[in-house]
């Protein structure tokens, strides 16, 4: 019976058939299956050589393999009437927009940029809070941290950021020969005094951060903006804001910085004359140029006269005139 149903089998549809085991094919299926395993050894040469070339370093490199991170989007807080534009991608109290707003009414004669954007989880390249390109001030959110801290560092960093973003932004025009003359005195002024004597204790008197106090974290900050005026834009902002924070303190140390007796001729020694150090004297050195490019940098168009001028620095920064006096600093 059994050899029945195999011939049976045999020629079931007139095709022949091959055993193995209990399981029998047709040479069809056969070929079938034969060709099969050919295309998947064929499918699984090419998906090996797809992963090698994707496992490449440069290819890998170049693929997206993560979905980037989105952005944070900026929203415009300008106040009304106020003609800088102030973004922020991170949530503000009204009183941080009004502190940047005042900021940015303050340096706007001077030629600030004129948008001004807090960013999410950045800081500057300088480690610093804040960076200026040509028309555009960038500060951290870090700057605006809730901390006891903050209301003293933001006193000294945003019209520092503000007054460096001014300097940044004097490029040549028609209309400033004046201000790019003054910028030419400032520079080279602050290339003769870099060889000076009691140079680091001059830089001391102008660092707005040495009138915050010792300790705490005001030290890393202190020598961060130590290292920055090294830069003739970082001295620029950074005694501009002790200009603006701290007159009567500034005046009060240089007074106090050492002065000498020199004799007035050699040969005679009955007479003398009193003479600032030379620390002291290069403080008023850098503090006389500084002042002298925050003079050329108000806006007269008309050309008007000296007083002028001197109103709106005193407007600008209250008690500059009286400072620049009390410091005896000549005026241009």
């Amino acid at each position: 019976m059994e050899r029945n149903r195999r011939a049976a089998v045999m020629t079931h549809r007139g095709d022949d058939w091959t055993q193995k085991g209990d399981r029998r094919y047709s040479r069809r299926d056969a070929i079938l299956l034969g060709a099969s395993g050919v295309l998947g050894l064929v499918g699984v040469a090419m998906a090996r050589s797809v992963f090698v070339e994707f496992a490449a370093p440069t290819t890998v490199a170049a693929l997206p393999l993560s979905a980037p991170t989105a952005s944070p989007t900026a929203i415009d807080v300008t106040p009304r009437q106020l003609g800088t534009r102030i973004l922020t991608e991170v949530p503000m109290t009204g009183e941080v927009r009004d502190a940047i707003a005042a900021e940015a009414t303050r340096f706007a004669p001077f030629g600030a940029g004129t948008v001004v954007t807090v960013r999410a989880s950045w800081r500057a390249p300088d480690g610093g809070y804040g960076a200026a390109s040509e028309g555009r001030i960038d500060l951290a959110e870090d700057l605006f941290a809730d901390d006891p801290w903050s209301p003293a560092r933001r006193d000294v960093e945003l019209p520092a950021i503000f007054a460096r973003s001014a300097f940044v932004n004097l490029t040549p025009r028609n209309d400033n020969g004046t201000q790019l003359s003054a910028l030419g005195d400032y520079l080279t002024t602050i290339s003769w005094l870099r060889s000076g004597d009691g140079r680091d204790e001059a830089l001391v008197v102008l660092n707005p951060y040495s009138y915050l106090g010792p300790g705490g974290r005001g030290e890393a900050e202190r020598a961060r903006a130590r290292a920055a005026m090294d830069e003739p834009d970082g001295l620029f902002a950074l005694a501009t804001t002790t200009f603006l924070r701290f007159p009567e303190e500034l005046v009060t140390v240089v007074e106090a910085m050492a002065s000498e007796e020199t004799p007035l001729m050699p040969a005679y020694q009955a007479q003398s004359v009193v003479v600032d150090s030379p620390p002291k004297s290069l403080a008023k050195h850098y503090l006389g140029a500084v002042a002298d490019l925050l003079t050329a940098l108000v806006p007269n168009p008309d050309h008007r006269g000296e007083g002028y001028v001197k109103t709106q620095l005193d407007r600008l920064i209250p008690r500059f005139s009286m400072t620049r006096f009390d410091l005896g600093l000549r005026v241009l």
